[in-house]
């Protein structure tokens, strides 16, 4: 993720979309860059990797400052990284949002432990991200082992599986579906699509879910009044211009 022209396309992107609640894996980012964008708050998982042999890694989420929510610290976690915000909407049950990332090179079993632990953090959960499992249950063509160990888990907790129809990610003569959501008693009506934008092997991911909120208006808008202003500059006969000297 970390390069500029990949963070001027996901501003491009932001901009078409106008996404409330952005997921990011693998930003490859160390301890003290961060994405800037407008009007959105930002938290950070960075994978501990002080000698740098292992690159990859890391997660964020950004989120519209206007939208009621705190940032959770994730458990201990030894196979998966995870950031995670919580949605505290007034008159609501909070809902818990995880971006989370599952490195190839995981164990195919013990992530599984991990999991557990994010979802005992809280009920009401949405974990959504790369998880790096195929299995036939959410479009893959064949099963992969950690495919089948996330699907026995899920049906053993109760989890429910969100997939897009079509494939997440494409690679050389192939295509997959990784990049998935996981729910917890979640009963909000939604809808999930992999989209074909962005330049990455990773098609962008749009969750969708519904219910009735009235967002709170800033109570510090500026409004200029252009005609006053005008009005103001020719009229005026003491305006002071701030000289700026150029290197010559």
């Amino acid at each position: 993720m970390e390069s500029n022209k990949k963070i001027n396309d996901l501003r491009i992107f932001v901009n078409k979309y106008l996404p409330d609640i952005i997921l990011i894996q693998e930003t490859l980012l160390r301890p003290n860059r961060k994405i800037f964008l407008a009007n959105y708050a930002s938290y950070y998982s960075y994978r501990n990797n002080p000698d740098r042999t292992h690159t990859g890694g890391g997660t964020a989420i950004l989120i519209k400052n206007n939208i009621p929510h705190y940032e959770l610290t994730p458990p201990t976690l030894h196979y998966v990284e995870a950031s995670i915000v919580v949605l505290n909407f007034k008159d609501k049950d909070p809902i818990t949002i995880t971006s989370i990332y599952i490195p190839p090179t995981t164990d195919t079993s013990l992530f599984t432990i991990d999991l557990e632990s994010l979802i005992k953090t809280s009920p009401n959960q949405i974990i959504c991200g790369d998880f790096n499992a195929k299995h036939t249950s959410w479009g893959c063509l064949n099963d992969c082992t950690r495919g089948k160990n996330l699907k026995h888990f899920s049906d053993l907790v109760g989890l429910e599986i969100l997939a897009p129809t079509t494939p997440t990610r494409y690679g050389n003569n192939s295509a997959s579906t990784i990049d998935l959501a996981l729910v917890k008693d979640f009963l909000y009506p939604y809808e999930i699509h992999s989209i074909p934008e962005l330049s990455s092997d990773h098609n962008p991911v749009i969750l969708n879910f519904y219910f009735k909120y009235t967002l709170p208006r800033s109570q510090s808008i500026i409004k200029t009044n252009w005609k006053k202003f005008t009005d103001n500059l020719t009229n005026s006969n003491n305006l002071n211009f701030i000289e700026i000297n150029t290197p010559e």
